[in-house]
C-alpha cells in the first residue's frame, strides 16, 4: 500500500538533501548517507525511498552535480 503511493510521490534534490514527499508526510534525506534527518515519513515509507535512493545513487549524485534533473524509474 505504501509502495503504491510512493510510486506516485514527489522526490526532489535541493541544498545537497532529497526531499521525498507523499500524501502529508515529507522527509528530508542526506544526499550521502540516504538518512532521513528531518520530516515524519512512517518508518516502511522511510526503508522504501531509502532503497530507491541506494539503487539510483550514482544518478541522483549525477543530476545534483550537473543541476540536470532527469527522471528516474520508480522500485
Amino acid at each position: 500500500e505504501i509502495h503504491e503511493r510512493l510510486v506516485g510521490s514527489e522526490m526532489c534534490i535541493r541544498d545537497s538533501t532529497y526531499t521525498a514527499i507523499y500524501n502529508e508526510y515529507i522527509g528530508l534525506f542526506n544526499i550521502k548517507t540516504f538518512e532521513m534527518f528531518e520530516g515524519d515519513l512512517p518508518k516502511k515509507a522511510q526503508e522504501l525511498v531509502t532503497e530507491w535512493l541506494s539503487l539510483h545513487s550514482e544518478e541522483l549524485q549525477e543530476m545534483w552535480d550537473k543541476q540536470v534533473i532527469t527522471k528516474l524509474p520508480p522500485l
